[in-house]
């Protein structure tokens, strides 16, 4: 379950916590825009050539303040080692920062950024269901790979959710192409995940006691109500200068060992005028290896037939016929997260550089 966890968690971040859609359930559509919250110009000089979606912010993550980040064009430093928060705390600040007023949750009192969560648990309150398209590219550093998946994923409030991904595969002499990878369902009760290449199919329960704390771990309740009170005591929030016209840039910082075990940062690059996603950026815990998320639809309120979500005996013995084998874990045991351990003394994650875009 721990090893699907970040899949999970990693998509859904992508696709509802900004979105915005109208108070009905409708034809599917586009989500129409909220009122604009000022947009973040450029810190200086001309605005870069590469897409706002290729964001370095992860590589400057452990510098929770804006004021840390290099100017547009400078060379972006190597994330500075620091022992990790306690649980609830936030990230000290850097050597040679001064920590300004911040609440119990380590979030400074930025006027701006207060108007785009507030905007954020208006519109995202209004959602019922979502659809959304997606390109995720995975840099494995420590292992030296990439690799690039093409999504879809639907949810339904309160708490179903189906995430289909296809790998890019390539073939000396042929041309590269996209195959089923796996398929993942989230039904409340259990998670079900198929397995492309192994055709495996692996049922993880989730005990009556932790059905609810599942749904409040990652961003999940933040798909369809937020709560800007809730957001702020789990995770520090940062708006840094933005790398393109009408664009926010939004870095996320988990405070809670249950969302650490996740990712040690996020960066959130929004639209200003509508507060849709363009891309999300996540740094494993390793401080290395990054999952990139580049929405290319995303759509409210569409009609999702119950069927998509629908898992059972039937189901079970149609999957078997076609050759499915289907592993059922055992009830997992709740356990606290423990914390990150510190990096040792001098260890210095390496730079993150941006996926040049196709």
């Amino acid at each position: 379950m721990r090893r699907i966890a970040p899949l999970i968690l990693g998509a859904l971040a992508v696709f509802g916590p900004i979105a915005g859609a109208s108070g009905q359930a409708q034809a599917p559509n586009r989500i129409p825009a909220p009122a604009p919250a000022p947009a973040r110009t450029a810190a200086s000089g001309p605005a870069p050539s590469r897409s706002a979606t290729d964001d370095p912010a992860v590589q400057r993550a452990a510098a929770p303040h804006p004021a840390s980040a290099p100017a547009q064009g400078s060379p972006a430093a190597p994330i500075p080692s620091r022992p990790a928060p306690a649980p609830g705390q936030a990230p000290a600040p850097l050597a040679g920062q001064q920590a300004p007023a911040a609440d119990a949750g380590g979030n400074t009192h930025n006027a701006e950024l207060d108007t785009i969560l507030a905007q954020w648990e208006q519109t995202s309150g209004r959602i019922e269901t979502l659809y959304a398209a997606f390109e995720q590219v995975d840099e494995l550093a420590v292992v030296g790979e990439k690799k690039t998946y093409q999504g879809k994923a639907y949810l339904r409030r309160p708490n179903l959710v189906v995430l289909q991904l296809e790998k890019q595969v390539e073939s000396e002499g042929q041309d590269s192409k996209f195959v089923f990878d796996r398929r993942i369902l989230a039904n409340g009760d259990e998670v079900i995940e198929f397995d492309g290449p192994l055709r495996q199919i692996n049922i993880y329960p989730l005990p009556k006691d932790a059905q609810q704390r599942a749904l409040e771990e990652g961003p999940l309740p933040f798909l369809f109500r937020m709560n800007v009170r809730d957001f702020k005591n789990r995770y520090r929030a940062s708006l840094m200068p933005s790398t393109q016209e009408g664009t926010h840039r939004i870095a996320i910082y988990p405070l809670h060992p249950v969302d650490r075990d996740a990712f040690s940062v996020a960066v959130l690059i929004l639209d200003a005028r509508t507060l849709q996603p363009r891309s999300i950026h996540t740094l494993a815990p390793n401080g290395k290896d990054k999952q990139n998320y580049y929405i290319k639809e995303l759509r409210a309120n569409v009609e999702l037939k119950p069927e998509l979500f629908a898992w059972g005996a039937d189901q079970a013995r149609k999957a078997q016929q076609d050759g499915w084998r289907i592993i059922r874990n055992p009830e997992p045991q709740a356990e606290p997260a423990s914390p990150p351990h510190p990096p040792p003394p001098g260890a210095q994650p390496q730079e993150l550089t941006p996926i040049p875009r196709r």
